[in-house]
């Protein structure tokens, strides 16, 4: 095993860190994350030191404490956030982390360009790049001069994604105009700006994904496509199966922008084919690690340790492509799933002979499961099941208050 001593701290440890500490972990890589003191799977893992956010801290107590992390170190650390938002905060304040840390984020320009949705919308349009018609609502009076435009169904989302949390989703599908009125009101009164995309027809396995990584001297070095088999039915955009797949036409599609537009680091591109047309549509771009930043290592580009070794100084050769077919699943929203009883047909499909023949043979990445560093799992089932029985007791105990007041 190569001596890396470059230590790697990741702000947030949902599953994308968990995945991030796992992957640079095996490689014998000094790696602590800083996550809040409520439930987070990275939490547990044994790859990685954890250190504790206050539940209520603030940008500049985030910064403060990174900053103390950075003097334990003799080198310098690599810095990587696991979402949007943690991405925004280290970009807010990158003239006081870079005399600390390495940031292993795109420039400012880039991601002033790439986190707004519309600006992509627009960037995209102007490079002759396919994208579902969309348009922005930041008050009544832009959905008055829309509204008879749209068509139904849409999707909705926030145009920032690190505001999400204030909608409490990610994307939502809207059937008809009254309850797209009903959302629009509730982000102007919120103060988040919506975006509203046409609904490109197609199943979940018309989502496709192209990641790359581009050093800084902006030669790509590493490149992975996939496709979904399924998205959580709860989740519009969240993809719970997986599959690494060449395509040449969405790596094509993909590379050509990233280049154009002169990016560096890593990037993940989902596009979704429209049935309509069989053109490829792009949706949205990630300038950071992505959900199953995992299944690409699997497959043999390990995209967090290119990031490593570019950003640590080391000439980085070659192109890594899929050395090996592999497959990604997120177990727990299937279970619900089927639990639930909802979306039979396409689980019943998914786990047919035909389909469970073509897994056969292929790598398999689980979200959290991991025989290596198994303790994630172990946490996620009792979460999940004390959730569950809070639940059950909550409805018992609403119904025996609702009998006690009819008798």
């Amino acid at each position: 095993m190569v001596g890396y001593k470059t230590p790697v701290i990741i702000v947030g440890l949902s599953l994308t860190g968990l995945s991030l500490g796992r992957i640079l972990g095996r490689e014998g890589i000094k790696v602590v994350g800083l996550d809040t003191g409520g439930y987070s799977p990275g939490t547990y893992s044994k790859y990685i030191e954890k250190i504790t956010l206050d539940d209520d801290y603030t940008s500049s107590d985030l910064v403060a404490k990174l900053i103390n992390v950075a003097k334990l170190f003799d080198e310098k650390p690599l810095l990587f956030a696991d979402s949007d938002c943690y991405m925004m905060m280290i970009d807010e304040y990158r003239s006081m982390l870079e005399q600390y840390y390495i940031l292993s984020i795109p420039s400012s320009k880039t991601l002033k360009m790439l986190t707004n949705k519309y600006e992509l919308y627009k960037l995209c349009r102007s490079l002759n790049v396919d994208v579902p018609g969309t348009f922005i609502v930041n008050n009544m009076n832009d959905f008055k001069m829309i509204e008879k435009e749209i068509r139904y169904p849409c999707i909705i989302k926030p145009v920032y994604s690190c505001l999400q949390h204030k909608l409490n989703y990610k994307a939502k599908v809207i059937e008809s105009k009254e309850s797209l009125i009903e959302h629009a009101i509730k982000g102007v009164r919120l103060d988040v700006p919506i975006l509203i995309q046409e609904m490109i027809p197609g199943s979940d396995r018309e989502y496709y994904s192209v990641a790359a990584y581009f050093t800084n001297q902006s030669v790509l070095v590493g490149v992975f496509t996939s496709r979904k088999y399924l998205q959580d039915s709860k989740s519009v955009g969240i993809g719970v199966v997986v599959e690494a797949h060449r395509n040449n036409m969405i790596e094509e599609i993909g590379i050509d922008l990233l280049t154009r537009i002169g990016y560096v680091g890593m990037a993940e591109i989902e596009l979704k084919r429209d049935v309509r047309d069989g053109r490829f549509k792009l949706i949205e771009i990630n300038c950071r690690p992505w959900l199953q930043i995992g299944l690409a290592s699997k497959c043999g580009i390990n995209f967090p340790l290119l990031a490593y070794r570019d950003l640590s100084g080391e000439t980085v050769n070659g192109t890594c492509r899929i050395k090996v077919e592999g497959m990604w699943i997120y177990a727990r929203p299937l279970l619900v799933d089927l639990i639930k009883n909802s979306r039979y047909k396409e689980l019943r499909s998914f786990m047919s002979l035909k389909e469970l023949a073509c897994i056969k043979g292929k790598k398999i990445v689980f979200a959290i499961f991991a025989l290596d560093d198994i303790m994630p799992f172990i946490h996620d089932v009792i979460f999940n099941i004390t959730l569950f029985l809070k639940k059950i007791c909550r409805l018992l105990f609403s119904k025996f208050i609702k009998h006690g007041i009819e008798n």
